[in-house]
């Protein structure tokens, strides 16, 4: 008898200290891959040294055959040299830094790829809070990432430029203030339905 009371209060127990665990906060069941998660950025450079002859001609048919995304100077900026570079950099529209003393101009290339998703085998059996497993949508996010052209818009998304900005305007005045439709005519020449009169004579003569 002692042991057929003392079953219920070890169960009673187990299930008490089960429960006293943290609760996962709510932002653990939302899905947690999204496209910028999945993109490495790679970086490149190019060393042009200021100190030979040519160095005016090379940058720049470096920066018309391959523009880089930014360029790091390493000169001091009161010399000839530099003060050329900087010249030729800003007239490509090519972001600049200044890195400190050197004789050099870095051009960087930066190139953002997408990582594919980790396709194993995950073990979910025992999963007392109903977690998503880590890999969930992946395969959904990947897709919407090998679309986008750009990989840099993830990570480092441009703000609008003239155009689209125009453009989202535009469309918006077009969804507030509809323009006026007109309405079918009601003459012999036109058709209610939105045949041409050219069609609906062409088909009444034969």
């Amino acid at each position: 008898m002692k042991y057929t009371r003392t079953l219920p209060l070890i169960a009673f127990s187990l299930l008490t200290l089960t429960g006293c665990g943290d609760a996962p906060l709510p932002q653990a069941y939302q899905i947690q891959n999204s496209p910028e998660k999945l993109m490495t950025v790679v970086s490149d450079t190019v060393r042009i040294d200021l100190g030979q002859k040519n160095y005016t001609e090379q940058l720049t048919d470096m920066l018309s055959d391959n523009p880089p995304t930014r360029a790091v100077l390493h000169c001091i900026a009161t010399t000839k040299a530099c003060k050329n570079a900087a010249r030729i950099l800003t007239r490509n529209k090519i972001v600049t830094e200044n890195g400190g003393s050197g004789n050099d101009v870095a051009l960087v290339y930066e190139h953002t790829e997408a990582r594919d998703c980790n396709q194993r085998y995950v073990d979910n059996s025992i999963n007392e809070d109903n977690l998503n497993y880590e890999s969930l949508g992946c395969a959904t996010t990947a897709n919407i990432a090998q679309m986008v052209t750009d990989k840099r818009q993830f990570t480092k998304p441009n703000m609008l430029d003239y155009q689209d900005g125009e453009k989202a305007a535009t469309t918006y005045d077009t969804y507030t203030n509809p323009p006026a439709t007109s309405g079918s005519s009601s003459g012999g020449g036109g058709s209610s339905n939105g045949i041409s009169s050219s069609l609906v004579s062409g088909s009444s003569g034969q």
